[in-house]
This record gives structure tokens, C-alpha cells and sequence, in this order.
């Protein structure tokens, strides 16, 4: 059941992209009041067959953003991920620590 409601888009290749995003405003540093600025996250998984690849992509905000900082995490999630796919099955790929800069 959350298997089929984190089910986001099929990519190319036969990968399947399940996740789920995230935002929310960063605080002060003694967290009394928000600042203008977004942390947002998209955190998941690619599938295919008999293959599994976690992820997650985090984008905290150095100044205001007009875009939530959520949809832009998970567009370059997902752009990466697209990237990643394309290597052959035999080469070695560490990936996904993101900071969105």
C-alpha cells in the first residue's frame, strides 16, 4: 500500500521513481521566529526488477526563494537520478548527497 501511494512517475530505462517531499521554513538560531528562507527535501527510491536504489536530496536556502524549496529538490533529485541511469550496469556510481547548490 505505501509502495503504490509513493509512486511518482515511471522514468526511462523500465525505472520506477517513488518518493515523497518535504518543506518547511528555516528558524532562528534560537528558533523564536522563522526566517524567509525554505529547507525542502525529496527522499525515495528507483526501481527496476530486481533492483533498488535509495536517495535522498535536501536544499536549504541561503537566501528567499520565490519556488518551493521541496519541488526544486526533487527536480534535481530526479535529473540525477535520470543521469545516473543512463551508465552502464558495470560502472560504479556513488550519488545523491545533495545540498542543492
Amino acid at each position: 500500500m505505501t509502495k503504490k501511494i509513493m509512486f511518482v512517475e515511471d522514468l526511462q530505462n523500465g525505472w520506477k521513481l517513488y518518493g515523497k517531499m518535504g518543506n518547511g521554513s528555516q528558524l532562528s538560531c534560537d528558533r523564536s521566529r522563522k526566517l524567509n528562507k525554505q529547507v525542502g527535501w525529496f527522499v525515495g527510491f528507483i526501481q527496476k526488477n530486481d533492483q533498488s536504489i535509495a536517495f535522498a536530496y535536501l536544499i536549504a536556502d541561503d537566501s528567499p526563494e520565490k519556488s518551493y524549496a521541496s519541488l526544486r529538490a526533487k527536480a534535481a533529485a530526479k535529473e540525477k537520478l535520470i543521469a545516473m541511469t543512463n551508465y552502464p550496469k558495470s560502472h560504479s556510481f556513488s550519488l545523491l548527497v545533495g545540498n542543492g547548490s
